[in-house]
């Protein structure tokens, strides 16, 4: 684990702030990024979509949120998607979630497996007046390679081409700028920590620098 366990408060809040953002009758989808090669059968260090991340606190590849607060079922209101573990590949690859492990660390109940998420998601899709999608907007992007994001909104719409499609990116930009009380409170205690730990600037500052 990268991080010391967060409370999943936070990302239930995090989720309520969204959804109150959404449209009546929308649902939101949200995919992980992909794993990257670098040489031969090697992959870089995985690093997890920030929205995706800022909602459920899983840092795991292969993951999925769906959104979709205004769903007839309660328990399809909030479905987190998790690669089924497989006991050989994580010989390789390291441990995988289980069920349990993603709700607690996200506080989603109802938590499924990546391959049974076509079934569901179709009659979801169906009920649903508009689709958010999730894209990156950062205003200095430059990566030109199709990333998952931008093909899964291609999927999506040659699937669903009459649905209303919607930016979560925009959704987003303005919350997530906008640190809620218990996040504030994760980063004062990250603040004190390197203070504590971390060498004083002029230890680790060349003479005649500002510091840090």
């Amino acid at each position: 684990m990268k991080y010391l366990p967060l409370n999943p408060d936070i990302f239930r809040q995090n989720r309520k702030r969204f959804i109150e953002k959404m449209e009546p009758g929308a649902i939101a989808i949200f995919n992980s990024n992909d794993e990257l090669p670098s040489n031969g059968d090697a992959l870089h260090r995985f690093k997890q979509n920030s929205d995706l991340y800022w909602l459920t606190g899983i840092e795991q590849e292969d993951s999925m949120l769906v959104l979709f607060p205004d769903n007839p079922d309660k328990k399809y209101r909030e479905l987190l998607v998790l690669v089924r573990p497989n006991e050989l590949k994580e010989k390789w690859d390291g441990h995988r979630l289980r069920a349990a492990e993603g709700k607690a660390i996200s506080g989603i109940d109802g938590v499924v497996w990546l391959d049974t998420l076509d079934a569901l998601l179709q009659p979801m899709i169906h009920l649903a007046d508009s689709i958010y999608l999730n894209t990156n907007e950062n205003d200095r992007k430059a990566n030109l390679v199709p990333v998952r994001d931008y093909r899964y909104a291609e999927q999506m719409k040659q699937r669903y081409p009459l649905h209303t499609y919607r930016r979560s990116a925009r959704l987003l930009k303005d919350l997530r700028s906008i640190k809620s009380p218990l996040e504030i409170e994760v980063l004062q205690k990250s603040h004190r920590y390197y203070r504590q730990y971390l060498p004083a600037p002029d230890a680790i500052c060349a003479p005649g620098c500002d510091g840090i």
